[in-house]
């Protein structure tokens, strides 16, 4: 008897790229702004950035963005280079979250950095007044 080795796809019940291009598709439509707007923007940003597209047109078309988002386009995948690019034109994490989901990780915004670090000064400090009451004890005072 073969055994099979699961994909990862499998293992975590996740298609990286279904569910990026959801989040894409997701990301444009919260965007309220039109297609033909995002490519302008990634146009405009990928410039700024001096960003080579490495695409066979060097150009980005809604045709394409199209295709980076239609879920039963499996072999158009963003590339890596152009998400980020994407995620400032539609002013959308999502994308990025899915990826850093796949990895097991998590993006957040910056108010949930600062409860993060507000959160172990609060540790420390409570460690700390620990410490202080153990050696005050210590001394009888």
């Amino acid at each position: 008897m073969r055994v099979r080795q699961l994909s990862l796809n499998e293992i975590l019940g996740f298609d990286l790229v279904f569910e990026l291009k959801r989040a894409m598709k997701k990301a444009i439509k919260e965007a309220e702004i039109s297609r033909e707007e995002v490519v302008d923007r990634m146009h405009k940003l990928a410039r700024l950035e001096n960003v080579n597209y490495g695409l066979k047109s060097q150009r980005i078309t809604v045709a394409l963005l199209d295709k980076w988002v239609a879920e039963s386009a499996t072999g158009h995948v963003i590339p890596t280079k152009l998400l980020p690019i994407f995620c400032r034109a539609t002013n959308s994490i999502e994308p990025v979250s899915v990826l850093a989901k796949y990895l097991g990780f998590r993006v957040i915004g910056s108010e949930e950095v600062q409860i993060l670090e507000w959160a172990k000064l609060e540790l420390k400090r409570r460690k700390i007044s620990k410490q202080c009451q153990k050696l005050a004890r210590e001394l009888g005072i």
